[in-house]
């Protein structure tokens, strides 16, 4: 039972290795091309990568490649206004889903079951200036 915990425990510490890693990630193309960019779960392959072709505000064309999903994470990332942006993981075999409001730097979780993905309508809809839309998510990270 104690290492069904640990292994759990696990799993969940990878989830949010991996939303602090796109964190990063995205607030660094935030920087550099003044846009987040959003996608959804079907857009990572199975190395873990996204990869994809955006346009940005000053009407050129950038690669985003984020490669820091581990095996069994899923996550997405919706935006608003380009600078506004939600994020969510969930690793399938970890109980606790994990959020990120990019505008108010704020995390939150919500627990989930062993064996779910993260769905993209698991990640509430970016509303500014407003923590509103976390409805059913805690506050912070949970332990």
């Amino acid at each position: 039972m104690q290492y069904n915990r640990y292994r759990v425990s696990s799993y969940n510490s990878t989830a949010e290795s991996d939303i602090r890693n796109l964190i990063t990630y995205e607030v660094s193309f935030l920087t550099g091309y003044e846009t987040f960019v959003p996608f959804n779960v079907e857009e990572i392959n199975g190395n873990g990568v996204v990869e994809k072709t955006v346009s940005v505000p000053n009407g050129s064309t950038e690669t985003f490649k984020f490669n820091g999903f581990s095996s069994g994470v899923s996550g997405c990332v919706k935006v608003k206004n380009e600078k506004f942006a939600n994020a969510g993981v969930k690793h399938k075999m970890g109980t606790k889903y994990i959020g990120y409001d990019f505008e108010n730097g704020i995390f939150f979780h919500k627990s989930g079951n062993r064996g779910d993905k993260l769905k993209n309508s698991d990640v509430p809809e970016v509303e500014e200036r407003s923590t509103s839309e976390w409805t059913g998510w805690e506050i912070g990270l949970g332990r």
